[in-house]
């Protein structure tokens, strides 16, 4: 589901020094950051009160703000979105739609005998099917295989010790597969995933980090 676009317009106005509510203003910063705004700066204005994720498309940058978490019975879902429009779809870190307004969309995904983060040992394969458009094309069925790696060298991670982080390599099997996803994983008590990396085609790849004002800010 796109954010309504005139919404955006409407939220568009408000930023000549108006007064608006909390979530209006969610908005108004995710329409800053499209603008190009240098997203460390503006993170010195962002509300603590809401939940950011950078994203990286190239050398664009993205805010996006968690709209809402939606359960269904494979577990928690959460949805962000883009002051264009864009939508992201998170279950535990991992991807399962995404509208980039770029080409290719996910529509859905699912995954069958997926592990849970500390459960990933040397290889681990599980299977994941989605449904993409253009062309609506559905039930791609991948094997695919994770594994933990070193941290990289060439990630576009900010703000956080690459090092403090425990980083995984997915990727499918198949002379047709996608380029490999990565992770970094925060793994206390409850692992939690703050940076990804993904490909939705062979031709656009983005990356997203959990954003949080007072931390970024340094505050």
């Amino acid at each position: 589901m796109r954010f309504p676009q005139f919404i955006i317009f409407v939220l568009i106005g408000f930023i000549s020094g108006c007064s608006v509510d909390p979530a209006s203003q969610v908005f108004i910063d995710a329409f800053h950051l499209n603008r190009g705004e240098n997203t460390t700066h503006l993170s010195s204005n962002l509300n603590p009160n809401f939940s950011y994720m950078r994203v990286q498309v190239g050398k664009r940058v993205v805010l996006m703000v968690l709209g809402y978490v939606d359960k269904d019975r494979d577990g928690a879902v959460e949805v962000w979105y883009s002051a264009l429009g864009e939508v992201i779809r998170l279950r535990d870190g991992r991807l399962v739609g995404a509208t980039m307004n770029m080409g290719t969309d996910w529509l859905s995904v699912s995954f069958k005998q997926l592990p849970h983060w500390e459960q990933i040992g040397a290889q681990t394969i599980f299977e994941r099917d989605r449904d993409t458009s253009p062309g609506y094309q559905y039930g791609i069925k991948e094997i695919m295989h994770i594994q933990q790696i070193p941290e990289p060298k060439d990630s576009q991670l900010q703000l956080i010790q690459p090092s403090s982080l425990t980083w995984f390599k997915e990727f499918a099997e198949g002379p047709d597969a996608l380029p490999a996803a990565r992770y970094a994983v925060s793994m206390s008590a409850i692992p939690r995933v703050m940076y990804a990396e993904q490909c939705l085609s062979n031709e656009f790849c983005f990356s997203w980090q959990r954003w949080s004002p007072k931390k970024e800010s340094g505050h």
